[in-house]
């Protein structure tokens, strides 16, 4: 039973349903067709469930840094090149965007501030319990 907690910038992104994957160093149980607990503040009196939703696929990424300062990330695996993939432009906009930041330059500026770049670790989806889409 894989259970993720959120900030709270991302609770109402994640209980809308516009972030539908979370990046997290670790997999901790998640896994294809495990259902994903959605929280905001576990472990304290304001805890709260935001919904929960079926995984559809945990993928390894990698966040990088270009000489010139830009994002890039490497998605998926190596041995696996039909789940690889460098996401620039356009990839890392839907990224950002399915991870509930408002930008590129956002999300870039959460994981350089949270982590330390290269970041390594894993794309988690779901798919919303009782969503058609």
């Amino acid at each position: 039973m894989p259970a993720y907690n959120f900030k709270k910038q991302f609770v109402q992104a994640v209980e809308s349903g516009q972030k539908t994957i979370t990046i997290r160093q670790t997999l901790r149980g998640a896994a294809r067709g495990k259902t994903a607990h959605l929280y905001y503040g576990l472990r304290t009196k304001q805890c709260r469930k935001l919904g929960e939703g079926v995984i559809e696929f945990a993928v390894p990424i990698k966040f990088c840094e270009t000489s010139t300062g830009k994002l890039v990330a490497l998605v998926g695996t190596e041995q696996s090149s039909t789940h690889r993939a460098h996401l620039q432009c356009d990839g890392l906009e839907r990224l950002a965007a399915d991870d509930g930041f408002d930008s590129v330059k956002a999300m870039h500026a959460f994981f350089k501030e949270q982590y330390t770049l290269p970041f390594e670790g894993f794309v988690i989806a779901w798919k919303l319990n009782g969503r058609s889409s």
